[in-house]
């Protein structure tokens, strides 16, 4: 198995819980792709708790794309909570 370096871009997944309102998704997907960043896969679902969406997506970033990503995710009190690649923050 060949090990990636620090400058070649490899697949990010998070799974978000958001708040189930109107723009959440547009927020999101707005601030990725005023930074020049695809999304290569996307599911959203509403969830059976009132009120909240799930919202997986995947994409392909550097390391330190994914971090500035990651600290903005953490940043909006629209998102409850941030999962990636089975690591649970919030």
């Amino acid at each position: 198995m060949r090990k990636l370096s620090i400058n070649e871009k490899r697949a990010h997944s998070y799974c978000l819980i958001v708040h189930d309102h109107v723009g959440v998704l547009n927020r999101i997907t707005g601030y990725i792709r005023k930074n020049g960043w695809n999304i290569c896969r996307m599911r959203v679902e509403p969830l059976e708790q009132s009120g909240k969406t799930e919202i997986w997506m995947q994409l392909l970033l550097y390391d330190t794309q994914a971090q500035q990503l990651e600290q903005r995710l953490h940043d909006w009190n629209f998102i409850f909570k941030v999962d990636k690649e089975g690591e649970v923050r919030k």
